[in-house]
């Protein structure tokens, strides 16, 4: 499946929707981050490919590094979208609480 090409709605940044093998859409950034691949077994942060597919891997700040690895796409984390809206908790008493 080819990934669709949208901007967000938040920051204006061009970005992709994949769908993960979980069957999820998920929004990645469409420039490349060059990596190589963990070979310690630690905990790696994930860059994705077009079909969705997670690699857990080392991003690199130098491209020439990775050119034996290729390049994947980073998690759109938009720095413009606002916080999500959060319900102040009841003050008011339960029915069962009321009665007892």
């Amino acid at each position: 499946m080819i990934p669709r090409e949208t901007k967000c709605k938040y920051c204006g940044k061009s970005i992709l929707w994949v769908m993960t093998a979980e069957g999820k859409r998920i929004p990645i950034e469409s420039r490349f981050t060059p990596f190589k691949r963990r070979t310690d077994g630690g905990a790696a942060p994930a860059l994705w490919t077009n079909e969705g597919v997670r690699i857990p891997c080392v991003p690199l700040s130098e491209e020439r590094e990775a050119e034996a690895e290729g390049y994947a796409h980073q998690f759109h984390f938009c720095p413009a979208r606002p916080k999500p809206f959060r319900r102040a908790p009841m003050t008011r008493k339960s029915l069962r609480e009321a009665e007892g």
